[in-house]
């Protein structure tokens, strides 16, 4: 299954295997409905005709530098000549209004082009009539669409259901939200004629001007894994072991750090433990130690394994230290841990928590003090910490939220894992899996 598409696939389905086929996109103004429109013609560049009343076409490229080699001057529809237009020069605006003709100069338009894909945008704007005119334009224009065995996408500019959404095969809402000021895109299936709505919201990104949805979160099967590749730090940062994480905050975590992973709800522990995994991988490989409370349930076992997925499961019990049933509540062991790993590498040393652990085992009124207590040592001495907390501990959370310098957010959304900093601040990025080295990491998409 793949984690990133540009359309969804249910939508391609239909495009690809019903012939007429009609697709009415509507959302509010700055939504992406033109953006999606011309993604979906880019599939079927042979056979695709855009009208528009919106855009010039030399505004069209400025927008999407992309599309120039997409709309050529044979793709823009000529309401005046009735045809494609062979002469005209590709600089020109072209607005239509409809009149009873209109239906010719479509059926005349793309008559010869096998397998067409026509994108009308915006279809009030093109008909500018009363109701009752336009209703009737609507069936017209669906039927003759059919007749064609040609495809047929229809922008409208509200949000709204209309008339259109009756007759046409299938309806796609597109919506702008935001979680805590932040920008969400969301893909709404409404209707999907002759097709199952496999998944009826989708999250997507408009960057780099282009439509980009997101699937569900899941990692390919990798056969073998490979040792992982370090990333390099910075003078004043640790790195996160990923570029595009590094690149979100700004070169990565600071040294002498303390670093909250909060966890939403309903991310299981195999996909949240992919951030703090990267980097325990990358101080491993530069040869530092790594000090380890695990999460609840979890066991030296489970890191060992999620250690081998990176090619450094034999640093287990040498670099990479795990405290489990013999931690002791005055936090002996684990400082003793910390200062070997700190004397056998002369390094920095990572100290990874599960803080659901350690509220079991201290009690949530002793943790504002060892948490403090924790925060200070790694500032001290210039270690990285980094602590996970999970929705099952509100109050530990809201102290470790106090705390720490950075503190990033991790959660699902329509199915498609995100991230965002809480401190600093920063903008929604879809996760995506990445195994082209032969481990997992992850690709960060901004939702803009």
């Amino acid at each position: 299954m793949k984690n990133k598409e540009d359309i969804p696939t249910e939508i391609l389905e239909a495009f690809n295997q019903i012939k007429g086929y009609s697709l009415i996109v509507r959302g509010a103004p700055g939504s992406g409905k033109t953006t999606f429109a011309l993604e979906l013609l880019k599939k079927y560049i042979e056979g695709g005709v855009y009208f528009t009343t919106r855009s010039a076409p030399k505004a069209l490229y400025r927008q999407y530098p992309w599309l120039k080699n997409i709309v050529y001057k044979d793709n823009i529809l000529d309401p005046i000549q009735s045809y494609v237009s062979k002469e005209i020069d590709i600089s020109e605006a072209f607005e239509y209004r409809y009149k009873p003709e209109l239906m010719k100069t479509i059926y005349d338009s793309v008559a010869n082009i096998k397998n067409a894909t026509i994108v009308i945008d915006n279809w009030y704007a093109v008909t500018e009539q009363t109701e009752e005119l336009r209703k009737m334009a609507e069936i017209e224009l669906i039927d003759a669409i059919r007749g064609l065995d040609a495809n047929l996408v229809i922008v409208l500019e509200q949000d709204k259901q209309t008339s259109l959404d009756y007759p046409v095969d299938a309806v796609v809402v597109l919506n702008k939200e935001n979680i805590e000021g932040r920008c969400v895109r969301e893909l709404r299936l409404n209707k999907l004629r002759g097709f199952e709505i496999k998944q009826s919201v989708y999250l997507f990104t408009l960057f780099g001007g282009r439509f980009q949805s997101f699937d569900t979160f899941k990692y390919p099967k990798i056969e073998k894994y490979k040792r992982f590749i370090s990333v390099p730090d910075s003078k004043t940062h640790f790195s996160t072991g990923n570029k595009d994480l590094n690149e979100m905050l700004e070169h990565g975590y600071p040294r002498g750090s303390y670093v909250f992973i909060e966890v939403g709800k309903d991310v299981d522990y195999a996909t949240y433990f992919l951030i703090p995994i990267l980097a325990v991988a990358n101080f491993v490989t530069l040869g530092r130690g790594v000090s380890i409370i695990p999460v609840s349930g979890k066991s030296p076992e489970n890191i060992k394994y999620e250690a081998s997925r990176y090619g450094i499961e034999n640093e287990v019990n040498s670099l990479i230290k795990v405290s489990a049933n013999s931690l002791k509540k005055d936090f002996q062991n684990w400082n003793e841990m910390v200062l070997n790993l700190k004397e056998k590498t002369g390094e920095s040393v990572l100290r990874l928590i599960g803080y659901d652990t350690m509220e079991a085992l201290f009690g949530r009124s002793a943790l504002s003090e060892i948490i403090s207590l924790e925060a200070q040592s790694i500032s001290d001495n210039k270690d990285l910490g980094i602590a996970i907390g999970k929705d099952s501990t509100p109050e530990t959370n809201k102290i470790l939220a106090d705390i720490a310098e950075i503190h990033l957010k991790i959660e699902k959304r329509n199915r498609v894992l995100i991230i965002y900093g809480k401190k600093p601040e920063t903008g929604i990025y879809a996760v995506t899996p990445d195994i082209s080295n032969g481990y997992p990491d992850i690709k960060l998409t901004p939702i803009v």
